[in-house]
């Protein structure tokens, strides 16, 4: 087998590359003019106009608590209405995985293994609206799946394949990657890569002009690479710069508690949803202002050549996610106003609330009580009409009393 001289990067990948959907995505991580305070990552920018989606993360902070009043963000100087944010996962925006594996023989047979077990776990997770398309790349580029075909039929096909090709034409999987992704719209796309390094012959573009398309074209870089070798760690790194990702070194043994990382990674990511309301700023590049309480900032050249325009069923979801947000900041507002309220307040209406039930369950007593003393009142009243009524006529009481008594002892015999 004919060797070629590799530079390589000790990745072999389940690398992650975030595509955003529509044209209008900027990779923040990679971008120079992008500047950021705080506890925050910005995976990246995307626009669509009028929408405006930033997909940031934080480490240690918990943004599902971030409520849209706390945001403030302007696209060239123009306030941007804030209508959600939401774990990207978690929405109704469909995820195009594209994953890209090296099937050159340098790649061990139990990685690439582990890489294809890797693609089955991400695609039995797949929701309805996902997507799965598999570039193989070696001494040639093929499109197994663009994401067209079930996914059950693309895994098959994968299940095939086997390291033997003699090269890596990296570059040229990148490429087609860009062209395919391309197509998908509406979607966040998702690549993953399995590759152990790059031919020097492979030279259909420099590393510069590859991370300027990546940069461009919106990918982000999450590795998962095999080895220890720094060096080859170092060189990869930049396409990790680009997306803001992270290197997950693994062993076809770890690959799985790797692969949970990783996706632990990107289900963290959350969806920053903005709206221009009035007048869409103009000119090639505008810069996105973005300030988040408690979290951070950022702010960032956008390329307004790289816009796409929002779908009707963008705007419809992104009006839903509104109306969802602020029924959840109402439910908050009302549980934080609750555990405010003082203590002697809520005493206070425990104690009436406790008074209700005994008024209530004293009515029955005292109506009892009530008709009782009436009857007791009616007899008295009786026998004292009597006794006037005998000494009107004449009657001697005692005498009657002593019959009545009579009377009685004779019944009882």
């Amino acid at each position: 087998m004919k060797k070629m001289k590799k530079k390589l990067w000790t990745v072999v990948l389940s690398l992650i590359l975030l595509l955003v959907s529509g044209q209008g995505v900027v990779r923040a991580e990679a971008a120079k003019n992008l500047k950021i305070k705080g506890d925050l990552a910005v995976e990246q920018v995307q626009v669509d106009v009028p929408l405006v989606n930033a997909y940031v993360y934080s480490k240690d902070l918990d943004l599902s608590k971030v409520q849209p009043k706390e945001v403030r963000a302007t696209l060239a100087g123009q306030k941007l209405k804030v209508l959600s944010m939401k774990q990207q996962h978690k929405t109704e925006q469909g995820i195009y995985y594209a994953f890209l594996l090296d099937v050159s023989a340098s790649i061990p047979q139990a990685d690439l293994d582990a890489a294809k077990e890797a693609i089955e776990r991400i695609a039995k997770g797949m929701r309805r609206q996902d997507q799965l398309a598999v570039i193989t790349f070696g001494d040639d580029v093929k499109v197994i799946s663009d994401g067209s075909r079930p996914a059950e039929k693309t895994i098959r096909k994968i299940r095939r394949l086997k390291a033997k090709d003699q090269t890596t034409k990296f570059y040229s999987a990148m490429n087609k990657l860009i062209k395919v992704s391309e197509k998908v719209q509406n979607m966040r796309r998702v690549a993953v890569v399995v590759s152990d390094g790059i031919d020097d012959t492979d030279a259909g573009m420099s590393q510069e002009e590859l991370e300027h398309v990546l940069q461009q074209s919106g990918i982000a870089v999450y590795g998962m690479g095999i080895g220890s070798n720094k060096e080859l760690a170092r060189k990869f790194g930049s396409f990790l710069r680009i997306s803001g990702g992270e290197l997950y070194p693994f062993t076809a043994a770890t690959a799985n508690a790797k692969l949970d990382s990783l996706i632990k990674r990107l289900s963290s990511i959350y969806r920053l949803s903005m709206e221009v309301t009035g007048e869409v700023p103009q000119g090639d590049t505008v810069r996105l202002s973005v300030k988040i309480q408690k979290a951070g900032n950022f702010s960032m050249k956008l390329d307004s050549s790289y816009w796409g325009r929002a779908t009707a069923e963008q705007k419809e979801e992104m009006k839903e996610e509104e109306k969802e947000d602020k029924q959840e900041e109402k439910a908050a507002k009302n549980k934080a106003s609750e555990e405010e309220q003082p203590k002697e307040e809520r005493i206070d209406k425990d104690e009436i609330s406790r008074q209700k039930m005994l008024v209530t369950a004293a009515i029955p007593a005292v109506i009892l009580l009530t008709l009782l003393a009436i009857l007791v009142i009616l007899a008295y009243r009786r026998k004292k009409a009597l006794k006037a009524y005998y000494q009107a006529n004449g009657v001697n009481l005692q005498e009657e009393e002593n019959l009545k008594k009579a009377i009685r002892r004779k019944r009882k015999n």
